[in-house]
């Protein structure tokens, strides 16, 4: 994976864990740092690549943490205020 884009990295991650992932899951798979994938997986909520499933998961700090995956939210979990 040395020649893939950070963005190609974390998406492939979530991919191959359809169950989706935390911030911190990706960091280990895909070695990066938390900062860089953080800032990232921003973003691709933003186009629309990937989305909060509404699930947390526990870390190892003990704190609970959003589980991501794959595309847009599913229309049954948007608000009000994002089918607008």
């Amino acid at each position: 994976m040395d020649h893939w884009t950070l963005d190609e990295e974390i998406l492939f991650a979530l991919r191959t864990y359809p169950a989706g992932l935390t911030c911190e899951e990706v960091e280990d798979l895909t070695g990066r740092l938390h900062q860089a994938v953080s800032g990232n997986m921003r973003h691709l909520v933003e186009r629309g690549q990937m989305h909060d499933s509404g699930e947390k998961r526990r870390l190892r700090t003990f704190k609970n943490a959003i589980i991501w995956r794959l595309g847009k939210i599913p229309p049954r979990y948007r608000t009000r205020r994002e089918t607008i």
